[in-house]
Parts: C-alpha cells; sequence; structure tokens
C-alpha cells in the first residue's frame, strides 16, 4: 500500500499550518512577505527581531527534500548560525510535517525573545 501524500495536499497543509501559527504572535513582532504562491510552489520568509526565516514548498529537481524546507537563521551575531533547519521525506506523514513546521516558527520565536 502506497502512502505517500500527494504534493498538494502537502502544499495545501503547511500553507495554512505556517499562517496559523505566525497568527499566535503579534504581528509587530515579525515581517512576513509570500514570494511565491501557486499551484507548484510556496515560498515565504519571515523576520524577526534576532533571526529570519524561509520555508519552501516545492517539486525540486535536486534537494535534499522531498517537498518542505524550512531554515531559520539567526541575524544577531555577525557570524551565521542555524536556529532550526528541517527538511521532509518520505517518511514524513502530514502531522509530523505540520508539526514541524510549528516547531521551527515556536524556536524562532522563542530565539527573538532572548
Amino acid at each position: 500500500m502506497n502512502n505517500e501524500i500527494d504534493f498538494y495536499t502537502v502544499l495545501q497543509s503547511v500553507k495554512k499550518s505556517f499562517l496559523e501559527e505566525l497568527q499566535k504572535y503579534p504581528s509587530k513582532s515579525y515581517k512576513k512577505e509570500i514570494l511565491i504562491d501557486n499551484n507548484k510552489c510556496y515560498r515565504a520568509i519571515f523576520e524577526l527581531e534576532n533571526c529570519m526565516g524561509e520555508l519552501i514548498v516545492d517539486i525540486p529537481e535536486y534537494a535534499p527534500y522531498r517537498y518542505v524546507n524550512l531554515n531559520v537563521l539567526s541575524t544577531y551575531a555577525n557570524e551565521i548560525s542555524t536556529i532550526f533547519c528541517w527538511y521532509d521525506s518520505k517518511s514524513d506523514s502530514l502531522e509530523s510535517i505540520t508539526n514541524k513546521i510549528k516547531e521551527g516558527l515556536e524556536k524562532a520565536f522563542q530565539y527573538s525573545l532572548t
């Protein structure tokens, strides 16, 4: 039995989770820009006081992820450091993907408060 999730389902679920999770925080505490939003790709960046992140959902030709890539980097120091980095894989369920989106955003906002 093939339990693989189709791309469009992942795309819609990640967009919804990302936007719902951001709504938990005061809008003045971050900046968000949706760079691409269509049925083949979703790309968003978000900036907080001490870090920034990028969320990509697409079907890559060559990448270390299946559909989803979430990176959060520190902008606090002179050196770039990773706060959170996650790539999905074929074994990830829709629930585990949305949980990782939430985890990444929580870590970004927690880091921003330090």
